[in-house]
């Protein structure tokens, strides 16, 4: 015989609000305010449209950056900075070989046998670096190059216009005096024949930007030669490391260079009438 279950009513266990009650009564009492507020972000797009459009910081930047075309005193101002850096005094006393140019050698084909490359050293012919960026706000003065025991230490001055962000000098202009560095130092190498920068080729570079180099100082550029599995008199590796006034390391780079004798060959084919 089957039982009879009584039905129970089952009642809600939990409490709903009134008809009476806001929503806005349930918010969180201790709620934070928004981190981001509106009113100050319309108005900082506002201003930065505003700058945007009239150049306002550009012309700024500009008016601070000019610099004199006629200026004789500049050059002067710079080669006696040049002069009072620590580096530069350490090395004048310390036995090292000092050129100023950034340029190939002074060579006379008939005397090439016995060539030092030691000898001193004058523009033959022309680059982008003491050509078209030798001027106020460029390369203004010529570098100067320290050699020893086949280390260069080159003191470089680089100005407002080789800027690709504003003070901070483009990475092409430095890679470009990498390049230029690195001939030179091969150039100058006991491990290498020919003296001629104009030689030498970059077969490969390699380029760790560290630091921002900025503008309106002197870079100093310390390169020497390290080994590598089949150096010859026609190939070399070299490394190079680029530091502020203050030391500071903002580049660091390496690359193999290979002698292939284009210079020489044109200057003896240009000798002999060739």
């Amino acid at each position: 015989m089957l039982r009879r279950i009584p039905f129970k009513r089952f009642v809600r266990s939990y409490a709903v609000r009134s008809e009476y009650d806001s929503p806005f009564d349930y918010l969180p009492k201790n709620r934070k305010k928004p981190f981001i507020s509106w009113k100050a972000t319309l108005f900082f797009i506002g201003l930065g449209s505003y700058i945007s459009y009239s150049e306002v910081i550009l012309d700024r930047y500009a008016e601070f950056t000019e610099m004199e075309e006629k200026n004789d005193f500049l050059p002067i101002k710079l080669k006696y900075k040049l002069t009072q850096l620590p580096i530069y005094q350490k090395l004048m006393k310390n036995g090292w070989t000092r050129f100023e140019t950034w340029e190939d050698f002074n060579h006379n084909i008939l005397d090439h046998q016995n060539f030092t490359k030691k000898d001193d050293i004058d523009g033959v012919t022309g680059t982008i670096l003491s050509h078209t960026l030798s001027k106020p706000g460029g390369f203004l003065i010529k570098p100067v190059i320290f050699a020893k025991d086949d280390e260069t230490v080159t003191l470089v001055h680089a100005g407002y216009r080789l800027c690709g962000y504003p003070f901070i000098v483009h990475g092409g202009i430095i890679a470009t005096m990498l390049n230029e560095t690195f001939k030179r130092n091969a150039a100058l190498s006991s491990f290498t024949k020919s003296g001629y920068k104009g030689d030498f080729k970059v077969e490969n570079i390699s380029i760790n930007y560290k630091y921002p180099s900025f503008a309106n100082q002197f870079l100093i550029i310390k390169t020497k030669k390290i080994p590598m599995e089949g150096e010859n008199d026609k190939l070399i590796k070299l490394e190079t490391i680029i530091e502020n006034e203050g030391g500071k390391i903002l580049v660091k780079s390496q690359a193999v260079l290979h002698d292939t004798g284009y210079v020489s060959k044109s200057s003896l084919k240009k000798f002999i009438g060739l």
